[in-house]
This record gives structure tokens, sequence and C-alpha cells, in this order.
């Protein structure tokens, strides 16, 4: 009964970004070295315990790659950031900052707006609604995911990994940024 209930609120809270974003089509930008030339960037860990304890050797390269004055995360609320020598600014999407519907309030992002982003790079493996919505609202220029259903109408670099391997899945997303 709570999983159709979520299913509900899911559905509802994409229609409604849906509408919202349907007139704020993203112009068209050149794609050379969109990523190696990014001042400041977001990466949104996953907000799946399985997938997260996967994903974090993918922060440090992050954090390596862009240093940790660029280099900012956006995280579930409990999340503590581990097993890095130097800690990244993090950003918590807390419960209490999204509506009912799952969408996110102004002051997240408001917040995710004033980091001047030039990347946001989401690890999710499935469509996390306060997510796509977050930086899409929040004007982030190259909006970074994997190419699963439903995504394309929020994010405008979509990544195909043929990997089955959580761990292998992410070294593969993240050598395909490389290329860019």
């Amino acid at each position: 009964m709570i999983a159709m209930l979520e299913q509900v609120r899911l559905s509802i809270g994409l229609q409604y970004a849906r509408l919202r974003f349907r007139s704020n089509h993203d112009t068209a930008r050149l794609m050379t070295r969109f990523f190696t030339s990014a001042r400041r960037i977001l990466v949104v860990l996953p907000f799946n315990d399985e997938d997260l304890l996967h994903a974090r050797d993918i922060v440090g390269w992050f954090v390596r790659q862009f240093g940790t004055d660029s280099t900012v995360l956006l995280t579930p609320q409990n999340f503590v950031v581990r097993e890095i020598r130097e800690t990244p600014r993090v950003i918590h999407l807390r419960k209490d900052a999204c509506s009912a519907f799952l969408i996110p309030k102004r002051p997240i992002i408001e917040e995710v707006k004033a980091g001047g982003f030039d990347v946001a790079i989401d690890l999710n493996r499935n469509l996390v609604l306060p997510v796509v919505f977050l930086l899409k609202a929040a004007g982030v220029p190259f909006r970074v995911g994997f190419d699963i259903p439903r995504i394309g109408d929020f994010y405008n670099v979509l990544i195909r990994v043929s990997q089955t391997e959580l761990s292998g899945r992410y070294a593969s997303f993240y050598n395909h940024l490389l290329m860019f």
C-alpha cells in the first residue's frame, strides 16, 4: 500500500515537473570540453544505499580532477563523506526541503542556484524526482545522468553504460565524461 502511494506521489510530482518546464527548453550549447573545462561542479550522490557504497570512489576522482573548492556534493540527508582526505562542501537534500509531491522548495533551489555550477552530475541509476527538478530549476547549464527512462525531459547529457557491475558502471560513467 505504501509503495502504491509513493508511486502516486512520484507520478503527480513528475507531471507537475513536466508541466513546469514545458516551455523552458535548453539552448544549444557546444559539447566540446564541457566537462574538462568546467570551473564548478555539483556531484549528486546516489540516494540508494547499495549504489552509494559503489559510487563513493568516484567522489575522490572528481575531487582530484577539480579540487575541493570547485566540487560540491549533493547528498541524501544523513550522508557523511568519509574516506576522502580533502572533503568538498556538501549540500544535504533533506526530506523537509521537498513538498509532499517530491518537488524541492525554494530555499534549496536558491542554494544550488547560488553555487554557480557549470556541470551537475547525477550518479543515481534511477530517476530521483527531487534531484532532477532541483537541477533543472537551478539552471545548471549541463545536467548529466545515466540514460534511463523519463530522464531526457530534465537532463541534456545522457550517458549510456553497458557495465552490469555497479563499481564498473561508475568507473565507465566517469571515463565517458573524460571524453568531453
